[in-house]
C-alpha cells in the first residue's frame, strides 16, 4: 500500500499528544488516528504497536543523549589526576547535557512521564550502565582505593548513578525553567559532591 506524504509526521505529531495527555498504558491508538485524520491501519503501516509508535518518538533523542554522555564521558586520561578529571567533567559537560534536555523538552517531558513503557527503562538503564563504567573506569585508572578498600561498590555506583539522573530529570518533568533548573542543578550537584569526597576520600572540590 502506497504511503501518503506527510500522514507519518502527522500521526507522530498526535502521538507525542496522546502519549502526554494520558501516559503510555493509556493512550489510545484510536485517538490518534482520528486527531490525524487517518485510520488505525495507516498506523499499523507504519508501526506495528504501540510500543513501536513510542519507540519512534523518543528512540532518536534517547540515541543522541546517550552519545553526548559517551562524548563527553569518554575523553579523559586516566593517569589524570582524579579531582581534576571529576571536576573537568562536572563543570564542562553539565551545560552541554542541560542543554541538550531543553533543547529537546518536549521529547523528555514526554518519555519521563511514562514510566510505564518498556522505553524509559530502557532508556534509564543505557544511561545508568554508561555513566557507571565511567566512574568504575576512573576509579580504577587513577588508582584511587574506593573500590579495593569496601568504600564502595558497582551496586552502590549504579544506585548513586540513578539516583543523580532521576533528580536531574525532575527539573523538566516539573516545568522548571531553564534559568530555574541550572540553579537547582548546581544545588543537586553539590549534595551529591559530598557523598562522592566520602566515598572516594577527595579534599577540595569535585564539582
Amino acid at each position: 500500500m502506497k504511503r501518503v506524504e506527510g500522514v507519518t509526521e502527522k500521526i507522530l505529531a498526535c502521538a507525542k499528544q496522546e502519549f502526554l495527555s494520558n501516559g503510555y498504558e493509556n493512550a489510545s491508538l484510536r485517538n490518534i488516528a482520528k486527531n490525524a485524520d487517518s485510520s488505525k491501519g495507516a498506523i499499523y503501516i507504519r508501526y506495528p504497536d504501540k510500543a513501536s509508535l513510542f519507540k519512534a518518538l523518543v528512540q532518536p533523542t534517547i540515541d543522541e543523549f546517550i552519545e553526548i554522555l559517551v562524548i563527553e564521558q569518554g575523553g579523559y586520561n586516566v593517569d589524570d589526576d582524579m579531582k581534576r578529571l571529576m571536576s573537568d567533567y562536572s563543570d564542562k559537560s553539565f551545560d552541554i547535557i542541560l542543554n541538550y534536555i531543553y533543547d529537546h523538552a518536549d521529547i523528555f517531558k514526554l518519555l519521563l512521564s511514562c514510566t510505564d513503557s518498556k522505553g524509559y527503562t530502557d532508556f534509564m538503564h543505557r544511561i545508568v550502565k554508561q555513566d557507571v563504567e565511567c566512574t568504575i573506569r576512573s576509579i580504577k585508572g587513577t588508582n584511587n582505593d574506593a573500590i579495593t578498600s569496601g568504600r564502595m561498590d558497582e551496586q552502590f555506583a549504579h544506585i548513586a548513578s540513578h539516583a543523580f539522573y532521576t533528580g536531574l530529570f525532575e527539573l523538566v518533568l516539573h516545568n522548571i525553567s531553564k534559568e530555574e533548573a541550572q540553579i537547582q542543578l548546581d544545588r543537586l550537584r553539590r549534595f551529591f559532591k559530598s557523598g562522592w569526597q566520602t566515598i572516594l576520600n577527595i579534599e577540595g572540590g569535585l564539582f
